[in-house]
């Protein structure tokens, strides 16, 4: 049977980690660039200082790519389903587009570590 004394300690733990959980998967700090690979090779890195537009070649004609302060994202692939184009803008720390039939790889990096998952 759950008592009073069961549940005060269940609604500090729920409130802890409530409270712990911007430390551990915050947002990884302030998107500052984005690197682009093709084919598992790195193509370019970009700051996310100024708008402007890359066209990047892939393995089944061109990307396109779009840059603004802060945040990044696929406009166009030549995949057939455009999942990469439907995830919109990238901003946080670790967050990708993957545009796997063209093979063109977008992923922010920012000012500090993000993690995806922690294991105790």
């Amino acid at each position: 049977m759950i008592g009073r004394t069961d549940i005060v300690v269940l609604a500090l733990a729920a409130m802890l980690t409530a409270a712990l959980y911007p430390a551990i998967w915050g947002s990884g700090g302030r998107a500052a660039s984005a690197t682009v690979w093709v084919d598992g090779r790195t193509v370019t890195r970009v700051a996310l200082d100024r708008a402007r537009t890359l066209r990047i070649d892939g393995r089944l004609g061109k990307s396109v790519i779009e840059v603004a302060p802060g945040r990044i994202r696929v406009t166009d692939s030549p995949g057939r389903r455009k999942l990469c184009v439907r995830l919109g803008w990238l901003s946080h720390a670790g967050e990708s587009a993957v545009c796997l039939p063209n093979r063109v790889v977008v992923q922010i990096a920012g000012t500090e570590p993000t993690y995806d998952a922690v294991n105790f």
